[in-house]
């Protein structure tokens, strides 16, 4: 009996103890990092997509005009600060050198034959985002949920047009982390966020002084990052 309850002792002693770390090594896995990420930048979105009226240049008809920024590569940097032992603050930033894509569906011609547009063309671009966000890390998951606000410049050639006087806009960002280890002393961070911003260069929707109506965009960055510091 003296054997049992001393046991029984030990085994509770030992439950206590591994109740009373569990949140200090939740807050440590929760802990603050500098994280450095690249990634794959995607524009779901179209700035422009409708039929333009060539007279408003010197042409005659219309035709139909896309204009898109390119899918490239991003790089960027995140800081992440714990709040507990299930939430966290972040900030990022993130840049792509990314062209801006101008699509015209036929080869167009002025009234002497004089060619206005090739039928395509790239024009040299960028794109920054940073954001701030709030970071959900569930007990016992190595999943995560995110949301917060960005602010989003567009910058290169293609934006340099006097026109164009509103390259900076805010929205807001949400997105799905997982966290995986490849060794104990060696995680991963994989994200996919969604950045939501309303988009409208020009101040006049019209070929004379610009043409870029206000639209929501929708721009995806999927990424990989390591996290230094956290452990």
């Amino acid at each position: 009996m003296v054997l049992i309850s001393s046991v029984r002792q030990r085994m509770t002693l030992a439950l206590l103890t591994l109740l009373a770390a569990a949140p200090a090594t939740a807050v440590a896995q929760n802990g603050f990092a500098i994280t450095p990420w690249v990634g794959s930048y995607y524009a779901l979105g179209k700035f422009f997509n409708d039929q333009f009226d060539l007279s408003t240049v010197g042409g005659t008809g219309t035709t139909n005009i896309t204009v898109n920024q390119s899918n490239t590569v991003m790089v960027g940097v995140r800081a992440t600060v714990p709040l507990g032992a299930t939430l966290a603050a972040e900030g990022s930033f993130g840049y792509a050198s990314s062209d801006v894509r101008f699509v015209v569906k036929d080869f167009i011609v002025n009234s002497s034959g004089q060619p206005i547009f090739d039928a395509s063309h790239n024009f040299n671009g960028n794109v920054m985002i940073g954001s701030a966000r709030l970071v959900l890390k569930p007990r016992r998951s190595n999943l995560s949920l995110l949301a917060g606000a960005i602010i989003v410049h567009h910058g290169g050639d293609a934006w340099s047009d006097s026109t164009i006087t509103k390259k900076t806009n805010f929205g807001g960002v949400v997105g799905l982390g997982l966290r995986a280890n490849v060794t104990p002393r060696f995680p991963i961070d994989i994200r996919a966020e969604l950045n939501l911003y309303n988009f409208n260069p020009d101040t006049n929707d019209n070929a004379a002084q610009g043409f870029y109506p206000g639209k929501m965009q929708e721009d995806l960055v999927v990424s990989i990052g390591i996290p230094i510091g956290s452990r």
